[in-house]
């Protein structure tokens, strides 16, 4: 069986609510998770906006995990899921108060991330963004250019993915993978591949989430 490495992923979830605490306080969000994946974070986006939550994803298989998901938290009722591209969203302009990208927009490229994403905005509304914090002046005066204005920022260090996140995926494969199945071998060697990785060099792990507002 592959390994549910949204459970894992889960023990930094931290994370996704520290910067949603940095937005301001509102009654009903109106949220897009750009690039959802099977939605741990969606799902606590939707928790914490008490809203209404619309996942974008192309990954079919992983929307109906979400579903599941939603449902087993309670949520199922305030989320919506939508197979879609990045690049080419398929909503109506000023849809949204709220845009979160957490780990996706490097699928098509910070600049036009921003670029394809800030239409579906309200006026005032907010992107987040979770990336790689590498090249983080570039990316901000990218931002600037595209019209947000960064308003605070939550670091998500090197270690915090080797300690939370690799050391337990390792454990739970290396587990499965005693069984001597080939999948789970095979898992095994790609989770050890990633976490020498982020074991040697925890800083190019670093990441940052970006809280921005659309001043346009």
């Amino acid at each position: 069986m592959p390994i549910d490495r949204e459970r894992h992923r889960a023990r930094l979830l931290r994370f996704t609510r520290q910067a949603f605490a940095l937005l301001p306080r509102k009654e009903r969000h109106r949220v897009l998770d750009l690039g959802c994946g099977c939605g741990g974070p969606t799902v606590e986006l939707a928790l914490l906006s008490r809203g209404e939550v619309f996942a974008l994803d192309r990954d079919l298989a992983a929307l109906r995990t979400l579903l599941g998901r939603a449902a087993a938290d309670g949520v199922g009722a305030r989320l919506r899921v939508v197979r879609g591209d990045l690049s080419a969203v398929p909503f109506q302009s000023g849809s949204f108060d709220l845009l979160w990208a957490e780990g996706s927009i490097d699928a098509v490229g910070f600049a036009e991330g921003l670029r394809c994403w800030r239409r579906l905005l309200r006026p005032g509304g907010w992107l987040v963004v979770h990336d790689s914090a590498a090249d983080l002046d570039r990316k901000l005066a990218e931002a600037a250019r595209h019209g947000f204005h960064l308003t605070g920022s939550v670091e998500v260090p090197g270690q915090a993915w080797w300690a939370d996140y690799y050391v337990p995926l390792l454990a739970e494969a290396s587990s499965e993978a005693t069984g001597g199945d080939p999948a789970g071998v095979a898992e095994l060697r790609s989770i050890r591949r990633e976490a020498g990785s982020a074991e040697s060099a925890p800083e190019r792990m670093r990441s940052v989430f970006l809280v921005m507002r659309w001043a346009d």
